[in-house]
């Protein structure tokens, strides 16, 4: 997940976000917000998640500190608003942010392909297709990397294959600078890259992750050592215990990660499950990244594939149920 996401202020003049009542603008901005997201503005959202940000769960309404039985006080309802006013494409629990790369967009290739990693997780939706035409439009075709690295691929649903060939899909050398021009009309730099006559490298997905993040100044140079002010005894006891048996997740031990651990803890007793759940679904997360020889090199690198994991196990729980 992206450690900063931007946000116009302008949205508080926008006449369909000051229509919405303060439920519908705490949704919205969850969307916005939510590490769950990715850093194209989608994700995948449960209806069980908006009721999590209500405050609701099956016998509880926040708004009437009851059982009330409106549906309109509840997930499906705040979602249907958003798509009739234009503002999301849904596709079962896929979310996608009309506008979000229009406020959010990568300033180079570089840093669209550490945004890949996250992306191929996503189901293939033929609502990739609209978002690809509605930004063409918006953005007038600008910047083509973004078009021809990640828009229309997803597109053509070919979500798992975004990182291969990139450079050559976006025409460029992976030793790209990219310059910027004067700042479009919403205030974002429009990057115009520059081809270089060099051999491009083979570099994997997580060494660009952590390229990217050490630009920001987020990546611990000892990952296995928290330091001092940071302890993991912030953490949630259990959640400790369990990344001992995780040695694949051990960097999500330390106390920066504790509104991340909290959040997953709270999702998951949202559907009435436990510390035993959760425990069994770490360690095939352990497992699997063992038998795919994957690591985890950054906290945020970490916390992504974590959630991403955990979210799928609770959209099975929920289509059981």
């Amino acid at each position: 997940m992206a450690r900063y996401r931007k946000i116009d202020p302008r949205i508080w003049f926008d006449e369909r976000f000051t229509a919405f009542d303060p439920f519908e603008k705490l949704v919205w901005f969850s969307f916005l917000t939510h590490p769950l997201m990715t850093p194209m503005g989608v994700g995948v959202i449960a209806p069980s998640f908006i009721d999590d940000v209500l405050g609701n769960d099956r016998t509880f309404c926040f708004r009437c500190q009851d059982l009330c039985g409106k549906p309109e006080h509840f997930a499906h309802t705040y979602m249907d608003t958003y798509i009739k006013e234009g503002m999301i494409y849904r596709d079962t629990h896929l979310i996608i942010v009309k506008n979000y790369l229009v406020y959010n967009r990568p300033d180079n290739p570089k840093q669209l392909l550490s945004w890949l990693g996250s992306v191929e997780e996503l189901p293939r939706s033929e609502k990739f297709a609209e978002l690809r035409d509605h930004l063409f439009k918006t953005l007038a075709g600008q910047p083509e990397w973004l078009f021809k690295g990640l828009l229309d691929p997803l597109a053509a649903q070919q979500n798992r294959t975004l990182s291969e060939k990139f450079w050559e899909r976006v025409g460029l050398t992976e030793s790209v600078e990219p310059s910027v021009n004067k700042t479009s009309h919403i205030g974002m730099p429009i990057p115009i890259a520059k081809k270089r006559d060099t051999v491009p490298k083979k570099t994997g997905y997580q060494e660009q992750e952590q390229e990217q993040e050490q630009e920001q100044g987020i990546v611990l140079s000892e990952p296995d050592k928290p330091d001092s002010d940071h302890p993991t005894s912030s953490i949630d006891p259990d959640i400790v215990i369990m990344l001992h048996r995780c040695p694949k997740l051990s960097i999500l031990n330390h106390g920066n990660c504790k509104v991340f651990w909290d959040g997953i803890i709270a999702s998951v007793e949202t559907y009435k499950l436990g510390a035993e759940w959760l425990n069994k679904e770490l360690i095939g997360l352990n497992a699997w990244m063992v038998t795919k020889n994957k690591g985890a090199t950054t906290i945020q690198g970490a916390q992504r594939r974590v959630g991403f994991w955990i979210r799928r196990a609770l959209d099975r729980v929920e289509e059981t149920r």
